[in-house]
């Protein structure tokens, strides 16, 4: 069955599986807000973050909403400012996970709470390093760390570098995906998906309104297009959907999405939007882009004596390909991508690192990706019964640690985006996250070579021995 020619000459319209709390239309006609297509330079606004409302549907809180929209990103957390030592920068800050398991143990047993240097792995922003010591039964994590604070949308970032720390919680999710006796295939991610259903309404919708030209575009007309495909299914696997990792995985596949359909603009210089790039020979009624990210690791070097390890490159990448869209709503899964899709992909790669720097949200996912194959890595090796046994308090999920858990994203509303080149139609993006530690492992795990000096840098910063208390510089 084939779409009728007039569906043809239809504006081009990107859509994204998401919900933006209701601004998105007085955004993209008024002038202000969220544009219209833009992205790389202009038009366009960031996103403070997202929550799951009481009916699993994903919302959008704008950078600048008032203070009860931003409380729903806060959700009652209590950071204090940190005091003493751990307060310090420091270039290279060292966690023992065999004392911060026995510490955070001993506070569950006292009653008492978990305490922010705990809870935030000492203010480590970034994951270098790790180093096993068998004869004092640990394993050493290593990164730069500073001192935290909480921002308007409930991030805690370093205060100087504004890069979010890592977390306990996401520690202990991360081991307990990779247990010693566990599966070592396990997959982690998430995916954003229109229904079968949402499609055919929204082929019935277009048929319904006969030939259009660009005046016809407006806000009547997206909402229609909206209403049609109703809610898409947000999936989550390999992790709790309820956990902190599940959010950022989830939030940084739909901010991702945002930025390519042009509706938020990160203004980092030279990333530029899907839709902006799109030309003539893009489009399609049977065209559906898909965007999805995986770790991305110049190399994961190992240690001669395989006591450390150096985690190396860009930690994140974005893949595309161009999937076929039947009328019936199904996707027929493709590999490769249009030369414009390639392009947009390559771009968001190449400047994923300073995207980092001004949304958050991609520096957390790189932090998620670098804890997973920390515990891949520990569940290869048999860290947990071989190396450092106190390890398993962490892993205990019935009388241990209990990560905070939020809300299980189910559902969102569709985000449309217009714009006019010619006769062809995008189809809803689709994608999602994807995290295969086995595979990566395989790929990028090396030996450090003894002529190569910058290979072996893991060696050079690995202590003799570990740190006498749960952390030290």
């Amino acid at each position: 069955m084939s779409a009728p020619r007039w569906f043809c000459r239809l504006l081009c319209v990107a859509l994204l599986a998401t919900l933006l709390g209701g601004h998105e239309l007085a955004a993209q006609f008024g002038g202000g807000g969220f544009g219209g297509g833009g992205g790389g330079g202009a038009g366009g606004v960031n996103a403070q973050g997202v929550y799951v409302d009481a009916e699993g549907v994903l919302r959008t809180v704008l950078v600048g909403e008032p203070d009860a929209a931003m409380e729903q990103l806060r959700r009652g957390l209590r950071v204090g400012r940190p005091a003493g030592k751990v307060a310090s920068k420091s270039a290279l800050r060292h966690v023992s996970l065999a004392r911060l398991a026995r510490e955070v143990q001993d506070c569950l047993e006292a009653g008492k709470r978990v305490p922010d240097e705990l809870r935030f792995l000492g203010g480590i922003t970034q994951l270098q390093y790790i180093f096993v010591y068998p004869d004092e039964k640990d394993v050493v994590i290593a990164g730069p760390a500073e001192a935290w604070e909480m921002d308007a949308g409930g991030r805690v970032l370093g205060q100087s570098s504004k890069r979010p720390v890592l977390w306990l919680d996401d520690l202990v999710t991360a081991l307990r995906v990779f247990p010693p006796d566990g599966k070592r295939d396990v997959v982690v991610g998430c995916s954003i998906n229109q229904t079968d259903e949402g499609v055919r309404r929204l082929n019935s919708y277009l048929a319904s309104l006969g030939p259009l030209d660009p005046r016809q575009v407006n806000a009547a007309l997206v909402q229609g297009v909206r209403d049609a495909l109703g809610l898409h299914n947000i999936e989550v696997w390999g992790v709790s959907e309820t956990s902190r990792m599940a959010m950022t995985l989830v939030e940084a596949d739909y901010r991702m999405k945002l930025i390519g359909i042009g509706l938020e603009n990160p203004r980092v210089r030279g990333l530029t939007s899907y839709v902006a790039m799109m030309g003539a020979g893009d489009g399609g009624t049977n065209k559906m882009q898909r965007w999805w990210l995986v770790p991305e690791y110049s190399a994961i070097i190992e240690s001669a004596a395989g006591d450390a390890f150096e985690l190396q490159g860009p930690r994140a990448k974005l893949l595309a390909a161009d999937d076929k869209l039947k009328v019936s709503g199904q996707v027929i899964r493709q590999d490769t991508a249009s030369a414009t899709n390639r392009r947009f992909s390559l771009s968001f790669s190449k400047h994923y690192e300073p995207l980092a720097r001004v949304s958050p949200v991609f520096a957390e996912l790189q932090n998620a990706f670098d804890l997973l194959m920390l515990a891949a890595i520990a569940q290869q090796r048999n860290w947990v019964s071989q190396v450092a046994p106190d390890l398993a308090l962490l892993l205990d999920a019935e009388d241990g640690y209990v990560p905070a858990t939020y809300p299980a994203p189910r559902h969102s509303e569709s985000v449309v985006n217009t714009k006019w080149i010619g006769n062809k139609l995008a189809i809803p993006v689709g994608g999602g996250v994807v995290v295969e530690t086995t595979k990566l492992l395989s790929s990028q795990l090396t030996k450090a070579d003894a002529a190569k000096p910058k290979d072996r840098r893991n060696e050079a910063a690995k202590p003799n021995a570990p740190p006498r208390a749960v952390w030290q510089d």
